[in-house]
């Protein structure tokens, strides 16, 4: 028996909500205790670097990540992207209650959570074969990390599960029009390769290394495939005339 359209996304909302609320009862022994509260941050941060370096390494051609960071981290600050999430991020304090480190958590997670193939791939499978053992593992990782996200940084991870919800859902709607894209093993790549660098940013800010306002680099994965379509289109015409 097939489950319904969008399953995958509903479980993964659940598993990152209940994995922030286990983290939120962690939470307060933590902040008790100051060291340890900086060593999980690092670890994190650490952990997601890495991450990065592995997505970054997917990729296919170092030109279009290089162009998909550079113009995605132009196109955020210019759009002021990182103060509409600063917004939004404190509205959501304000409703919700929170700490120092909401924005921080709600920004991080939420993009440690959404940033990479399986979100796409796991969506359109969802969307089109109704097929959710993609997402089933995406949530279950999700749902883990979000204890320990959670339990450094606090209610702006539960906040996160939203953010999953309305992007997961989106992709899932529009399931028709980006298939091409998940058949495209090319621009999944450089999907990956662009996601790499911003999860590494993600991670400078977690480890405490640097303080970045990653949410401006927010759009780099959805240029990435834009700015491999633009090299085709290009190349094609020298492609006919050499014929």
């Amino acid at each position: 028996m097939k489950s319904f359209r969008g399953a995958g996304t509903v479980l993964n909302f659940l598993t990152v909500l209940i994995g922030g609320g286990i983290g939120l009862l962690l939470r307060t022994p933590m902040e008790n205790n100051g060291h340890l509260l900086e060593c999980v941050k690092f670890s994190l941060g650490v952990v997601t670097l890495c991450i990065g370096v592995k997505l970054f390494l997917a990729m296919r051609n170092p030109v279009v990540v290089a162009l998909s960071v550079a113009l995605g981290g132009m196109l955020g600050a210019l759009m002021g992207l990182d103060q509409m999430v600063s917004n939004g991020a404190l509205w959501l304090e304000n409703v919700l209650g929170g700490g120092p480190d909401f924005k921080k958590g709600l920004v991080l997670a939420s993009v440690v959570f959404c940033v990479g193939p399986m979100t796409i791939l796991g969506c359109m499978r969802d969307a089109i074969d109704r097929n959710i053992d993609l997402l089933k593992l995406k949530s279950t990782m999700d749902g883990l990390v979000a204890i320990f996200f959670a339990a450094a940084f606090g209610a702006g991870v539960v906040a996160s599960a939203f953010v999953v919800l309305i992007i997961q859902g989106l992709l899932t709607i529009l399931a028709a029009p980006l298939k091409g894209l998940a058949q495209d093993q090319e621009m999944l790549d450089e999907l990956s390769g662009a996601g790499g660098p911003v999860l590494f940013i993600v991670g400078l800010s977690l480890s405490g290394l640097k303080e970045v306002d990653s949410a401006n680099w927010l759009l780099v994965p959805m240029l990435a495939p834009l700015i491999v379509f633009i090299f085709r289109l290009v190349r094609r015409p020298a492609v006919v005339g050499s014929a």
